[in-house]
């Protein structure tokens, strides 16, 4: 599939490549309040995941994503629950290191009405056998500025 993108005056064309650089690997990321979470891509479309630290510590679980790869080292991965119908949408960017994550679900006031809310955090594609959680400071603090 080919996807077409305007930018100012001209017109490119973009090949939406299934990502398979993130299948098989292992990426953790650190958010500024502290908080580690490591996901495994296991295919292009299932991943596993797990709370590495904060009052979840421990959580974890497998679910259904879509990835497309948005640029050479850019990944857009987006998944939703399919109880809730919360989303969850993370860009990766391997090269600046960083992770934008979007969330929304139903407002617990107006079911009708979403709301959102956005983190940005540090992001590393972990090697074999790597597991230890002080690897990557956290989003905002001085080791990572």
């Amino acid at each position: 599939m080919s996807l077409t993108r305007i930018a100012g005056d001209s017109v490119v064309q973009a090949d939406q490549t299934p990502v398979t650089e993130l299948v098989g690997k292992t990426v953790r990321y650190a958010m500024p309040d502290g908080e580690y979470i490591e996901r495994e891509y296991v295919s292009e479309t299932s991943a596993r995941w797990q709370l590495l630290t904060g009052p979840h510590k421990g959580e974890g679980g497998t679910e259904q994503v879509s990835m497309t790869r948005v640029g050479p080292a850019v990944f857009f991965v987006n998944r939703v629950d399919p109880i809730d119908g919360e989303t969850i949408s993370e860009v990766y960017n391997l090269r600046t290191q960083t992770v934008s994550i979007y969330v929304t679900r139903a407002d617990p006031d107006d079911p009708l009405r979403r709301v959102e809310k956005s983190r940005t955090g540090r992001v590393e594609i972990l090697g074999p056998g790597q597991a230890q959680v002080d690897a990557i400071a956290p989003a905002g603090s001085a080791a990572s500025s």
